[in-house]
């Protein structure tokens, strides 16, 4: 059974059918991989009275939810930071944190906080404290003998019934491992220290985008160029078998007829003078 035509022309248009469907199936995979637009509701165009929406105030943050938060972060740190434990610290995470990632991702440490050597020695400045919510900025320092400098993390908690959970948690800057000589390189800001630059995960913690994904291009690559190969190398053969058939053909023209195998009309012909 031939898998190919053997017009020339056909199989040069079924090349081309196929660089076509290729181009197609890549097109289609990358609009399946990529994340649709979030659709953005409409605002309310029911007409109503004005209303006044008051501003929240601040309020002073009481002894005992520092000590609570203190007590949250030396078990947060150890089991998130650190990942020696982020199924723990999945249960000291608000809601809307542990939706970043699924309970499978947070097992395996696949979690929206970044990876640091968090040593023992830490300290934080408030930002910001309103009724059940508190914004502050973490200074840490890191493992004795670690080969990374100081880090800062924002970190934003929320109370939930009576507990302090941890709502957000990224590094905003991580300094230069001190030296003897005092010289060190420069600190790396935010843009640099985002989950999004963390193993090709998004700001959630998932990856983007699979990473059998970029196989895609290649293997597609691989097919165009094995189509115009294999129908290369099929015409290389059957030219070398038509050679050696030929090459065992013999070339001599066959014998005449003896005069006794002649039929008798030649032999009247002859004998006509």
């Amino acid at each position: 059974m031939k898998l190919l035509p053997s017009s020339a022309r056909l199989r040069r248009r079924l090349g081309i059918l196929g660089v076509v469907a290729l181009a197609g199936l890549g097109i289609w995979a990358w609009q399946t991989a990529a994340p649709p637009p979030k659709k953005v509701a409409d605002a309310p165009t029911d007409p109503g009275p004005p209303q006044l929406v008051g501003q929240e105030h601040q309020v002073p943050l009481r002894r005992a939810d520092r000590r609570e938060i203190n007590r949250v972060l030396a078990a947060f740190i150890p089991a998130a930071v650190e990942r020696k434990d982020p199924l723990a610290a999945y249960h000291l995470a608000t809601p809307e944190m542990r939706k970043s990632a699924t309970l499978a991702e947070w097992k395996r440490g696949d979690i929206p906080v970044y990876p640091y050597p968090a040593g023992e020695r830490r300290s934080w400045t408030l930002n910001f404290s309103y009724p059940g919510q508190v914004n502050f900025d973490l200074f840490v320092q890191p493992k004795k003998n670690a080969d990374v400098g100081p880090i800062a993390f924002t970190v934003e908690m929320r109370r939930k019934a009576n507990d302090w959970l941890v709502d957000s948690f990224f590094p905003t800057a991580m300094f230069p491992k001190p030296t003897k000589t005092g010289a060190g390189g420069q600190p790396l800001a935010q843009p640099d220290l985002t989950p999004g630059n963390v193993k090709g995960t998004s700001q959630t913690g998932k990856q983007r985008v699979s990473t059998y994904f970029f196989f895609v291009p290649v293997v597609m690559l691989g097919l165009v160029l094995l189509i115009p190969l294999v129908m290369f190398v099929r015409g290389k053969l059957r030219e070398a078998r038509a050679e050696r058939i030929y090459a065992k053909t013999p070339r001599t023209m066959p014998p005449l007829p003896k005069p006794h195998q002649r039929s008798e009309p030649e032999r009247e012909r002859e004998r006509v003078p």
